[in-house]
């Protein structure tokens, strides 16, 4: 998100305190993510709302660190939320 992992840190707070998204994605390590969901939970977030935080961003099959492989990796995770929204609403119409 940003280049502040402090900053980063009060978005997804924000965010995942909100309940009118459908996506929270953070570029970061499996370690940025221990860290974050571990300093949110003391901040108040439950698991529950962790549990929409998305990081790394990114399909795990682009393991580069690029931004050109990093900005393939997420437009692909996206791109798959998007269809999967789109098939859900499909479905239940």
């Amino acid at each position: 998100m940003s280049h502040s992992h402090e900053l980063d840190e009060d978005i997804c707070f924000h965010y995942l305190s909100e309940k009118s998204f459908h996506f929270l994605g953070l570029i970061g390590s499996k370690t940025k993510r221990a860290r974050f969901l571990h300093r949110l939970r003391d901040r108040g977030i439950v698991q529950e709302q962790l549990n929409r935080l998305t990081c790394p961003i990114g399909v795990s099959e682009v393991t580069g660190n690029s931004p050109p492989e990093i900005a393939i990796g997420v437009a692909a995770q996206l791109l798959g939320i998007r269809d999967k929204i789109k098939l859900d609403n499909a479905l239940n119409d």
